[in-house]
């Protein structure tokens, strides 16, 4: 399978994969269940500004809504809005 990843997906999964091998979950140190993520800031900086093109902001939407769909993270909403407020890594998989 041939899988070709947008630079915002792949920015979104680097960050998320160095949260997590740098955490004790991977290295079996861990004592509790532990979370990894991002706000969607990290990656696209204005993706809460007034300004900002709401072409890009729906694109954006768009491309993690994929990565959701693929099972790779799950994505958290401010309440009643299609604004995404966390982007965390699935280790459920």
């Amino acid at each position: 399978m041939n899988l070709r990843l947008s630079k915002n997906q792949e920015e979104v999964l680097n960050f998320l994969l160095d949260k997590y091998e740098n955490s004790a979950t991977y290295k079996g140190d861990n004592l509790r269940k532990q979370s990894f993520s991002i706000n969607p800031e990290k990656v696209f900086p204005e993706y809460n500004e007034d300004y900002t093109d709401q072409d890009e902001v729906d694109n954006f939407n768009s491309e993690m809504n994929i990565l959701m769909k693929m099972q790779y993270v799950n994505l958290k909403y401010i309440k009643g809005t299609s604004v995404i407020s966390k982007i965390t890594l699935n280790t459920s998989m």
